[in-house]
């Protein structure tokens, strides 16, 4: 034979192999599309069928994903897809596609399988749900979701069940701040812990972690949350200076402020637009630390104020009327 029909043949052979490859690949694309389609929440919303709807597909994850397995994702984000509001999973999708999310997502299915989790799965991005993108003016940061059962759902600070028979201590006293703050306020129901109200308005409730184990607080740290929290922080302020809308950290306790100023890339942001963003501090309405002294995580200097002698909700309002903002009702119902 000669060369030119050798090059030929081989280039055929090429061709052959690349359109099998297109036709492996389209399979194996609908079949993973179909997979998607039927993960689903169980009843309960505790526990997901994710694992046994990944085994009955055959479908395998390696400890790494593979450059940019777009089958891969499809299938592992669809929790994001489903519960993350419109607004939001366009903010947010350029992180839920980054490594370090995927290995977050892999361990964080992997312990809603094997554990009691909370919140609900469907309710982790709740905040996206209940709070407007476009809306936000005021940023509340929490530590992680309460761990007791009937409390998290997906709001910080804040308890979905309304009939348990006591409010968490850190509700409850930011409930007598708030009382403090506007004695003469009528619409603050001390026995109430859903905030969704709070939300509905542009406060934004998230905590540092969005999940834990039932009755082990912090349990999910150092897992990836911290990660995409400061992402998050990133992308939602810049968004917010982009648009030219002005907002307020409120920082209670330590968590909240590391959160905040070890986050060398949002702190750079902030410093260029000090004028659109106001940073309120106080201690954690916590017992253990309400009346505790503050010390600035970065200037060391210290507040003799603990948390019932500050104005925090006050000094939020005025801030957002001379930066002619809506004030918030702090009232929950």
């Amino acid at each position: 034979m000669s060369k030119l029909g050798s090059v030929s043949t081989g280039v055929a052979k090429k061709k052959l192999t690349v359109a099998k490859l297109k036709q492996s690949n389209l399979t194996a694309f609908l079949s993973l599309k179909e997979a998607a389609k039927n993960i689903v929440l169980s009843e309960d919303c505790s526990k997901l069928s994710v694992k046994e709807e990944m085994e009955a597909n055959k479908i395998k994850f390696n400890n790494k994903f593979v450059g940019n397995d777009d089958l891969n994702k499809n299938v592992f984000l669809q929790l994001e897809r489903d519960t993350v509001a419109t607004d939001w999973f366009k903010l947010l999708s350029p992180i839920f596609m980054q490594p370090f999310f995927l290995e977050l997502k892999k361990f964080i299915i992997s312990e809603y399988e094997s554990n009691t989790v909370f919140p609900p799965m469907n309710e982790i991005y709740s905040f996206t749900q209940l709070t407007n993108l476009s809306n936000i003016k005021c940023i509340i940061i929490g530590q992680d979701p309460y761990h007791n059962e009937g409390q998290a759902h997906g709001l910080a600070f804040s308890i979905k069940n309304t009939n348990l028979k006591s409010l968490p201590p850190s509700l409850k006293n930011i409930y007598k701040a708030i009382k403090l703050n506007y004695p003469e306020i009528q619409n603050l129901d001390d026995k109430y812990g859903n905030l969704k109200k709070w939300s509905n308005q542009g406060v934004l409730l998230t905590n540092r972690l969005l999940t834990v184990i039932k009755n082990k607080p912090l349990s999910h740290k150092n897992h990836g949350w911290e990660t995409f929290q400061d992402k998050l922080l990133i992308k939602l302020v810049n968004f917010k200076i982009i648009k030219n809308q002005k907002i307020v950290f409120m920082l209670w306790g330590d968590q909240a402020k590391n959160t905040i100023y070890k986050n060398k890339a949002l702190m750079a942001l902030i410093e260029k637009n000090r004028t659109m963003v106001k940073i309120i501090e106080n201690v954690h309405p916590s017992p253990l630390s309400c009346n505790r002294k503050m010390i600035n995580p970065v200037t060391k200097e210290k507040d003799y104020r603990p948390w019932f002698d500050k104005r925090d909700f006050i000094e939020c309002n005025e801030w957002l009327a001379e930066n002619d903002l809506e004030h918030i009702n702090w009232g929950n119902v």
